[in-house]
């Protein structure tokens, strides 16, 4: 995937969302990975990550609370082993970080 199309998916996260300058830097390095072996699973992560995100809108609360990080939640997408770490503000909803499920973090 070049970098235009991780670009195209990123922008389609709608307003409401705010992704932090890593966050979205995360995705199009996770999918430049994947990419390396094949563009449509690439395309496919990126889609996965970027709906789930975009769907907090509606559904704030849809991840658990973080035992990690306080005040914020974490959301997965089964069976990708990506998590999404964000914090529900009264403006917005803000993706924080996301990890590999195998890292080690914070």
């Amino acid at each position: 995937m070049n970098r235009s199309a991780t670009g195209f998916v990123i922008s389609s996260i709608p307003d409401g969302i705010s992704l932090v300058h890593t966050s979205s830097g995360r995705v199009e390095h996770i999918c430049a990975c994947i990419e390396r072996g094949n563009p449509e699973p690439a395309r496919r992560v990126a889609q996965t990550i970027c709906g789930g995100c975009a769907r907090l809108k509606d559904f704030p609360n849809t991840g658990w609370l973080s035992h990690r990080m306080s005040g914020r939640r974490e959301l997965m997408f089964p069976p990708l082993p990506y998590i999404v770490v964000y914090q529900v503000k009264q403006e917005a909803v803000e993706i924080s970080r996301i990890f590999h499920g195998a890292q080690d973090w914070p």
